[in-house]
């Protein structure tokens, strides 16, 4: 439950240390690769560790090829997956990358993460037009009729 819990905060922009789950006795190597990768603290070793969904992904992360990185998380069959990769890669991802993760995250329902990856692409945008629209966008998505 505690890992969910940190994947999910991570894959919504929400800043997780992942305590609770790192207070746990024993945890599994292959979840501890997993908290590593999503506080950024992964090691090469670790990769056969990950699941199988990530592998590649954290290979091109770790090897600093984030353009590489991007086309792998795209390419994850789960949206979830795609949004913890691409909080992974943040600071990193390409617009597009963000832009497609509001897409995926939209079409499946992800409400609060389309918000939150709404707001930062938001805040990193150069177009003034394009920050307008998802300005109104979230004047939607917030707005307690939903």
């Amino acid at each position: 439950i505690y890992l969910g819990e940190c994947a999910l905060h991570h894959a919504m922009l929400i800043a997780d240390p992942c305590q609770d789950y790192q207070q746990l006795p024993e945890p599994s190597s292959s979840n501890q690769a997993y908290v590593a990768l999503l506080l950024g603290d992964l090691q090469k070793d670790q990769l056969a560790q990950l699941p199988k969904d990530y592998q590649a992904f954290a290979r091109d992360w770790l090897a600093a090829d984030y353009a590489k990185a991007e086309a792998q998380m795209q390419t994850m069959n789960k949206v979830s997956s795609q949004l913890v990769a691409a909080s992974v890669l943040r600071g990193h991802l390409s617009l597009d990358g963000v832009r497609f993760v509001v897409d995926q995250a939209s079409v499946k329902g992800y409400q609060k993460a389309v918000i939150q990856w709404l707001k930062y692409l938001q805040k990193h945008t150069s177009s003034p037009q394009e920050a307008q629209n998802i300005a109104e966008n979230l004047k939607v998505l917030e707005s307690p009729s939903l």
